[in-house]
């Protein structure tokens, strides 16, 4: 469950500047450089916990584990529009 006051108001978004992409493929054209694509948008919201930082959450209404619905899940990854996952 997310806590208000415990990193629930910061939020960071690891992005670029426009220029910075451009000095890199100047010099990649100027050295000869081999350039790759790689998406990793979903490598951002979808980042795997490190073990410092456990979190939990309730099961989800309709998906409880018969005769464990009182039981929590330990998440492994981050979960997609939760305050705290660009924290970690």
């Amino acid at each position: 469950m997310q806590q208000y006051g415990i990193n629930y108001n910061k939020m960071t978004a690891p992005t670029t500047r426009l220029e910075s992409f451009h000095t890199i493929a100047h010099l990649a054209a100027a050295l000869d450089w081999n350039l790759k694509q790689y998406n990793i948008k979903m490598a951002f919201l979808y980042s795997v916990l490190p073990l410092d930082k456990t979190m939990f959450m309730e099961q989800p209404p309709r998906f409880e584990c018969p005769r464990k619905e009182v039981w929590v899940w330990q998440l492994l990854k981050s979960i997609y529009r939760m305050k705290q996952a660009s924290c970690v």
